[in-house]
């Protein structure tokens, strides 16, 4: 389930956690508090310094204070596509931010999460990313559809752990249930043959974020 963890855990404020047997879900406001840094490694916090842009030590602090925090402190290292994982047996992770929030999903299984704020104009840039088929959905007309639709494509992209997929061409959703949080999205393999995904969405504040799994995890409720 998701709770507000305020008044339970010293180093959160106004953050949102949810766990199952195999996966756990942070939402977490930026900037982190200082109790929350605190949890950094070394070796992070020579990473954090290296960085010239206030916004992203913000998110790199808050994303990987998330992980100190329920993984321990196995080294952090990046895939060829950019993507941050785990040396030395940690569970699998993804992160994403907008510029309030950072979100981190940690799994036994492959993972990815994207977080976008909903108030983002996607419909500026829909061409890039919305198929036909996809514009034709039951659910398109809703408020939250081109925001969700977004998270998936993104979510998926990095799920991939490959560059230079086309968010239409080698990305879908195939069927969307905004309300009730869940997607079937499809990645296009290097032979030409399509996987299939299932993926969960909620809705919290002014934010959107979309996650999938190699396992079979269950969505959680939407945050309230």
């Amino acid at each position: 389930m998701i709770t507000d963890t305020t008044d339970r855990m010293e180093t959160v404020r106004k953050e949102k956690v949810w766990q199952s047997a195999d996966t756990t879900l942070v939402i977490t406001p930026l900037p982190v508090t200082a109790a929350a840094a605190s949890l950094l490694t070394e070796s992070d916090r020579r990473h954090i310094a290296s960085l010239t842009c206030d916004k992203r030590r913000s998110e790199q602090t808050a994303w990987r204070s998330i992980v100190r925090r329920f993984a321990g402190d196995f080294p952090i290292a990046y895939t060829p596509a950019g993507a941050p994982y785990l040396q030395g047996g940690g569970p699998q992770i993804g992160v994403s931010h907008t510029d309030s929030e950072a979100a981190v999903i940690l799994s036994e299984w492959r993972c990815a999460i994207d977080i976008e704020r909903q108030d983002r104009n996607f419909r500026r840039i829909a061409a890039r990313f919305v198929s036909p088929e996809e514009a034709s959905m039951p659910c398109s007309d809703t408020t939250l559809f081109l925001p969700i639709l977004w998270c998936a494509k993104e979510a998926l992209y990095k799920f991939s752990g490959r560059t230079g997929l086309g968010l239409i061409e080698d990305l879908r959703v195939l069927r969307a249930e905004p309300d009730a949080g869940t997607l079937m999205g499809a990645i296009r393999s290097t032979d030409g043959t399509w996987r299939e995904y299932p993926m969960h969405a909620f809705t919290g504040g002014d934010t959107v974020c979309v996650w999938l799994t190699d396992g079979e995890t269950a969505p959680p409720p939407s945050p309230q």
